[in-house]
């Protein structure tokens, strides 16, 4: 029977990094689509209303973008916040519509965030400490042609 070695293509400590930094973008995009969508459909609400009836709408619809960038910059805590956005909505939400367009999109949001956050901090440590190990075995290992 004919045996083909296995070929093991060597992976980067950094690829899981990679992968969790691609879906923090993702969910990022996301959620600047979401906010964006949020604040078209408040402006084509109160679009009728007058200037200042128009503006204190869209404005009202623009505070969608405080929990976003706070999940922009920092993932974990902007995804407790989107989660904790998503109860309230849900609490104070009278229709299923308002429900579909609120809660939903940061509740997943909010629970992306939150995993891809803490996943990002999983990776920086686990190459920190692996790095380290490497720095610990190279201090004690005896260079070659040096005498004890």
């Amino acid at each position: 029977m004919l045996s083909i070695p296995r070929v093991s293509i060597p992976r980067s400590p950094n690829h899981a990094r990679g992968i969790t930094a691609l879906g923090l973008w993702g969910a990022r995009a996301l959620a600047l689509a979401w906010a964006a969508a949020w604040i078209a459909f408040t402006l084509s609400v109160v679009w009728d209303q007058g200037w200042s009836q128009t503006l204190l709408g869209t404005a009202a619809g623009a505070v969608i973008l405080v929990p976003v960038i706070a999940a922009w910059a920092f993932p974990r805590f902007g995804g407790l916040v989107l989660g904790a956005l998503a109860v309230l909505a849900w609490l104070w939400a009278d229709s299923e519509a308002s429900r579909v367009g609120i809660v939903v999109p940061a509740a997943g949001l909010g629970g992306a965030f939150l995993a891809l956050g803490s996943s990002a901090a999983w990776q920086r440590w686990r190459t920190r400490r692996k790095a380290l190990k490497i720095a610990r075995n190279l201090e004690r290992r005896p260079s070659p042609g040096a005498t004890a």
